[in-house]
């Protein structure tokens, strides 16, 4: 059965990286035996090794033959002093980590299921200086895997490891949700962890994008696994995990953010930012009015129009106007939709800062005539004020 082994090389690891290989003196200087020197006669073909160094897990490796009997490196000349000239070496096949990973930020995954001897961590997440190679369990080392599948899928692949599907973690599930139950993450949750995320929430669990931006409100840029994962804790009622689904193309994570009215495009990629109303009814209605033209540019958030359908349809059942009443989905089936429009209220223009942000109940679902008609009368009361007796003062933008 495959081993996992866990190896402190602080020191070495560059030159082990660099010749294929972890090494170590028999015993210590003094004649006395060491048992994490010991272990690497106990390495097997096969075996999982999680190198650490400099406080973070650089690199897994995996042992290509068994142990043997060889002269300390030249390379380990700095350590030559004070170790044997003989010792015993094993060699492994290196994949180095893109995005190394701190033990410390994991410590509640990982703390409980240090061994109690010859640990390779102390308990407060610090590497032990007299520990070389540990022996770990098949469940720690499933979990390291896991954080290491997460960030560094293709590092595993190019050792030809694979992390457990499901490893058994004290009060912890490892598995990957399925399918059915990610798609509870419905538009309204996208929205509103974009939302929080534009104001400054953080979250240690999801690490910053590799390879995809999510595009958002005035071509700001956010990871669309830490989107998805903060609207899933919300949807699902508990804290997700980078490791309970993927992202990428063709995965459900990206699926759901799409269909949320975000587009994902590659990292680095440069995006046109939209300066001015795209639609000819906009064009014209804006024209001329720089206070509606800054409204529809910072108001027509992406995702939001979804957003708001899928929460009226959550609290309603189906969609209507609520002006009117009108139903168009009963007249053309679900092509009737696209009739209905979100429709911004009770934000007069003037009274619109930087720092506004929008929330889904200030939003109202017209269908296409009414919205029109407030546009209209609205576009009246700007170019001709009229007294205070007059109709309120609204705002709106077509966001559909």
């Amino acid at each position: 059965m495959r081993r996992y082994w866990w190896v402190n090389h602080k020191q070495t690891h560059l030159d082990e990286y660099a010749g294929g290989y972890i090494w170590s003196p028999k015993e210590k200087r003094n004649g006395v035996a060491n048992q994490t020197y010991l272990n690497l006669t106990l390495v097997s073909p096969g075996d999982v090794v999680i190198s650490y160094a400099d406080g973070l897990i650089k690199a897994v490796g995996v042992a290509s033959d068994a142990h043997r009997e060889e002269p300390i490196p030249d390379s380990h000349w700095q350590a030559a002093e004070y170790w044997q000239a003989l010792g015993w070496m094993v060699p492994i096949m290196w994949a180095r980590l893109d995005h190394p990973i701190s033990p410390k930020l994991h410590l509640d995954a990982l703390a409980d299921l240090l061994p109690e001897k010859h640990s390779p961590l102390q308990k407060n997440g610090d590497g032990n200086q007299g520990c070389y190679l540990a022996s770990i369990s098949p469940t720690l080392g499933g979990v390291i895997l896991g954080l290491v599948a997460d960030r560094d899928l293709k590092a595993l692949t190019t050792i030809r490891v694979t992390a457990p599907s499901q490893v058994n973690v004290p009060g912890e599930d490892r598995r990957r949700l399925p399918a059915e139950q990610l798609r509870s993450v419905t538009p309204e949750y996208i929205w509103e962890a974009v939302q929080s995320l534009l104001q400054g929430a953080t979250s240690e669990e999801f690490w910053p994008s590799i390879d995809y931006d999510l595009l958002v409100d005035e071509g700001k840029r956010l990871a669309p696994k830490q989107v998805f994962g903060l609207a899933a804790t919300a949807a699902l009622g508990f804290t997700l995990k980078p490791r309970h689904f993927t992202a990428g193309k063709g995965t459900v994570c990206f699926e759901l953010l799409e269909a949320a009215g975000y587009k994902i495009v590659p990292k680095g990629e440069p995006v046109e930012a939209l300066e001015i109303p795209n639609d000819t009814e906009d064009r014209e209605w804006a024209e001329g009015q720089v206070k509606l033209v800054y409204h529809l540019k910072r108001e027509r958030s992406p995702g939001l129009s979804r957003a708001k359908k899928a929460s009226f349809i959550k609290q309603h059942g189906r969609l209507f106007c609520e002006e009117c009443g009108t139903d168009p989905i009963e007249a053309y089936g679900d092509f009737g939709v696209a009739c209905i429009e979100v429709h911004h209220e009770a934000i007069q223009v003037a009274d619109m800062g930087e720092q506004h942000k929008t929330t889904l109940d200030q939003l109202r679902c017209l269908c296409a005539n009414c919205h029109r008609v407030l546009h209209r009368k609205l576009k009246a009361q700007i170019v001709h004020p009229t007294p205070a007796i007059a109709e309120p003062d609204v705002m709106s933008a077509v966001l559909c």
